[in-house]
């Protein structure tokens, strides 16, 4: 699919047969995806032995890879993926300080059957909704378009994580209490300790389900399913879970 796309890309720029830089694009062993933008995709290419982290473990008579809420059966799914084939995973339960409240509402429509545009609006009134109750607001987004769509309808002040700015800057800015709303994604979703601020609402707009189109996803399902995984089973969904869990302290 990727190769028909690249055809055209070259027949809208009047090319009728691949380049010699092509070729050596296709001589080599690996999946090729396009990225980008209309009118500004770039050809992306994942050799075939891209995760293989045993490699690396060779020489170590032992290796531990410690997470605090690493999913036990993920863990030796991409270990596996890895080439990494004798593990032990050992898991230890802590015991819960019980400072979080955890709230869902019935009474929430099903996003599957609105628009982009009016689920911005739902969301974009939750939060001004929110913020009458003068608590500091942590929105976590999946998508950065949902973000920057939602922020369009607020009138309430906030901070926004813009591509590329230091997490550690904009938690400091919002432990400051530069304003009382965040916009967040990305890095947050891995947890983010915010010890300086008390009764935090969280307030999460989508599960973080990863997205199908991200490469390395789609490359490491490819990958999980050639060795007779279930992608969605052993990867997405436990994936998925794990970083709700993580964002959620």
């Amino acid at each position: 699919a990727a190769l028909k796309k690249i055809q055209s890309l070259l027949q809208r720029l009047g090319l009728a047969q691949l380049p010699d830089l092509f070729l050596f694009f296709l001589e080599e062993q690996g999946t090729f995806y396009i990225r980008g933008p209309k009118n500004q995709e770039e050809l992306v290419a994942v050799s075939e032995d891209y995760f293989q982290l045993g490699q690396g473990l060779e020489a170590c008579q032992h290796s531990y890879l410690i997470s605090a809420s690493l999913d036990p059966a993920l863990a030796e799914t991409m270990l596996q993926l890895a080439g990494i084939e004798a593990v032990d995973i050992a898991s230890f339960t802590g015991s819960k300080l019980g400072r979080q409240l955890v709230l869902t509402s019935p009474d929430f429509p099903d996003v599957s059957l609105m628009n982009f545009s009016a689920y911005t609006n739902f969301v974009g009134a939750w939060i001004e909704k929110l913020s009458a109750l003068g608590r500091p607001i942590m929105v976590v987004f999946s998508a950065r378009e949902l973000l920057n769509r939602v922020a369009g309808t607020l009138s309430v002040p906030y901070l926004a994580q813009l591509e590329g700015q230091d997490q550690q800057v904009l938690r400091k800015r919002f432990e400051r209490g530069d304003q009382q709303v965040l916009l967040a994604l990305g890095s947050f979703w891995e947890g983010v300790d915010l010890k300086d601020l008390d009764q935090v609402i969280q307030l999460i707009v989508r599960l973080p389900f990863a997205n199908p189109k991200n490469i390395l996803v789609d490359k490491v399902s490819q990958s999980l399913e050639a060795l007779g995984f279930n992608p969605f089973a052993d990867f997405v969904l436990p994936l998925a879970g794990q970083r709700l869990q993580q964002i959620t302290g």
